[in-house]
């Protein structure tokens, strides 16, 4: 498991202003010179979604899922947000605990600046965590919940929400808005996932990593597929360099 913590060397002040400026918020006024902390760029992040999983990728649903197996707790593959913007990537299927009776959830202890999987008596009362799951006398209580986009800061726009959509060399899908502003998403080839953001009116892709954020010409995915969007007729227009790849995500 590793910890999202975003990688200051690839970013200009330049790009973060601009991305949190399309984004809907006001400009973080960074400078040329100065030294960008974890917190200024986990904050671009969390004004962009909410906490909780991310949709998208080969699990198909199961991203962070707890499941038992050979008397153990163990937690699927996937990628969580928390409240301050902090990512945490679960890249492998780990185990947890031995089987118990507990609630598993994520905590981000700001204080430790540390992000740990936890199988405990309850859930705590307060703090920055996402819910897992609960496991009483053997069985699995799913308590995951979607990180949902919080872009609707573009504006009164209707959010349009896509769902497992299957990618051809260009697929077409109908808005149901002739306004858009940005999609937020994830495109997901095989084992490989790719977070990002798109804002229509400035034809501006934003890639999202565990361990960076870059303004891009265009989204990648595995090793040699290219992810693009346009609107044509009131259509989201998605084009696959190789025609493949499943789409989730919201339209604002």
């Amino acid at each position: 498991m590793t910890d999202s913590i975003l990688d200051n060397q690839e970013v200009t002040a330049e790009i973060l202003n601009n991305i949190s400026i399309d984004l809907g918020n006001d400009d973080l006024t960074f400078t040329s010179t100065e030294k960008f902390g974890a917190d200024k760029l986990n904050k671009i992040t969390g004004d962009l979604v909410g906490s909780g999983i991310l949709s998208g990728g080969s699990n198909q649903g199961n991203n962070c899922k707890i499941y038992i197996s050979d008397g153990k707790i163990y937690i699927k593959s996937g990628i969580m947000v928390f409240a301050d913007g902090k990512k945490k990537t679960i890249e492998n299927d780990t185990e947890i605990s031995e089987l118990q009776d507990c609630a598993v959830y994520a905590l981000n202890n700001t204080s430790l600046n540390t992000i740990q999987i936890i199988a405990g008596t309850s859930y705590p009362s307060s703090g920055d965590f996402v819910k897992l799951a609960t496991v009483s006398g053997g069985k699995v209580t799913d308590d995951r919940c979607i990180a949902v986009s919080k872009v609707n800061a573009l504006g009164s726009r209707t959010s349009q929400t896509i769902t497992n959509v299957s990618l051809g060399l260009q697929t077409e899908i109908p808005l149901n808005s002739s306004k858009v502003g940005v999609i937020y998403g994830v495109v997901g080839i095989g084992s490989s996932n790719q977070s990002f953001a798109y804002n229509f009116t400035d034809n501006k892709y934003v890639r999202f990593t565990t361990n960076s954020m870059q303004e891009v010409d265009y989204i990648t995915v595995g090793t040699n597929t290219r992810i693009s969007f346009s609107i044509i007729d009131n259509k989201l227009i998605v084009t696959s360099s190789t025609g493949g790849g499943v789409l989730n995500g919201v339209i604002i």
